[in-house]
């Protein structure tokens, strides 16, 4: 039994392995919130007029979006998508482009583009205005640590059909990867929270805590054979079925929480 509590210690741990994105190579550099605001209003800025300026300024606030050192606020967000549907749009890809808009409108419904920045008569300026935000959602696995994030909003449900800026945060707060995520794409890898283990374990324990309870009521009912008040037919008879009864079901129990605990050792981070 003892080497079986260990097994279900085993099974219970939660080791807190690090995730393979937590430093991820290619960001040489970090950039806030403030940063990227500023890379999103270059783009804002130089969209209508300067399409070289508006292209340097889009990649510049996609790197600054890969290396984002802090949360990104749902404003934030919104202006993302916003700058990303206009590249879209500008490379013909007119379903990525109503993807990203309809993202930005989610985050920020009441927004209306100024004049400056798109006109009026844009195909984007006017969707912007009829676009009907679906309300779809997947959800992901809860993390091993930490918080996921998504378009700034501290969430494990976010959109299945238009892109979302995810993030993993540690418990710290600290960021650990920003990935914009497009519509039907996988989310990055991380370590989860390991359910099936849990679940199993949870099991074993249950089973063995049954298990030892109907030993003892087994226990009992023996013992009612060298009782002196024991000293019928029937009552012998009652007190033999119940002994076995409870014999029985302390052995089931018993090997369901063996069984339980070894495959909760057996599934590791499931």
């Amino acid at each position: 039994m003892n080497r079986f509590l260990r097994l279900l210690a085993v099974a219970l741990g939660v080791v807190g392995a690090r995730d393979a994105r937590a430093e991820d190579a290619a960001c040489a550099v970090r950039y806030n919130q403030s940063v990227l605001s500023a890379r999103i209003a270059l783009a804002e800025e130089s969209f209508v007029g300067d399409p070289a300026a508006f292209t340097s300024a889009a990649a510049e606030m996609e790197e600054a979006l890969d290396c984002l050192s802090d949360p990104i606020g749902t404003k934030i967000a919104a202006r993302v998508h916003r700058v990303r549907a206009l590249v879209a749009h500008g490379a013909g890809q007119t379903d990525v482009a109503m993807g990203s808009l309809m993202s930005s409108k989610a985050l920020d419904p009441d927004f209306k583009f100024p004049t400056g920045y798109l006109p009026a008569s844009h195909d984007l300026s006017q969707a912007y205005g009829t676009l009907t935000v679906s309300g779809r959602r997947r959800h992901a696995p809860l993390p091993r640590q930490g918080t996921l994030a998504f378009d700034g909003l501290a969430t494990r449900a976010y959109p299945a059909d238009r892109p979302t800026v995810a993030q993993l945060l540690e418990p710290s707060g600290k960021v650990v990867w920003t990935e914009l995520v497009s519509s039907g794409e996988d989310l990055p890898e991380y370590a989860v929270f390991p359910r099936t283990r849990i679940m199993l374990a949870s099991a074993a324990g249950g089973s063995l805590v049954v298990s030892a309870a109907t030993f003892a009521l087994s226990r009992l009912a023996a013992a009612k054979f060298d009782q002196p008040t024991t000293n019928t037919l029937e009552d012998l008879e009652r007190a033999r079925s119940s002994a076995n009864t409870f014999a029985s079901l302390s052995l089931t129990t018993g090997v369901l929480a063996v069984g339980s605990g070894v495959a909760a050792v057996a599934v590791g981070n499931r």
